[in-house]
C-alpha cells in the first residue's frame, strides 16, 4: 500500500488477494490483523454464477 501511514494505521483489518484476471482460485492472505489471524485461504470463483467460496482442501479446478 503506498501512501500516508495513516492508512494503514487507521485500519483494523488489511487483505491481500493474489490471483490473475481470469483465475478460477485467488489466495487470500491477512497482512494486518486486529486480533487473530487469519490464513492463508484458497477461494474459489466460479465467474459465471458470481460465487466465491471457500476450499478447506485444494481445489478439483475441473469442477469450474
Amino acid at each position: 500500500m503506498y501512501g500516508s501511514t495513516w492508512l494503514t494505521s487507521g485500519l483494523g483489518s488489511v487483505i491481500v488477494l493474489e490471483c490473475e484476471p481470469g483465475d478460477p482460485t485467488a489466495e487470500l492472505r491477512h497482512l494486518k490483523q486486529p486480533a487473530e489471524p487469519v490464513g492463508p485461504l484458497t477461494l474459489g470463483h466460479d465467474h459465471t454464477a458470481g460465487v466465491t467460496a471457500l476450499f478447506d482442501d485444494r481445489p478439483d479446478l475441473l469442477s469450474f
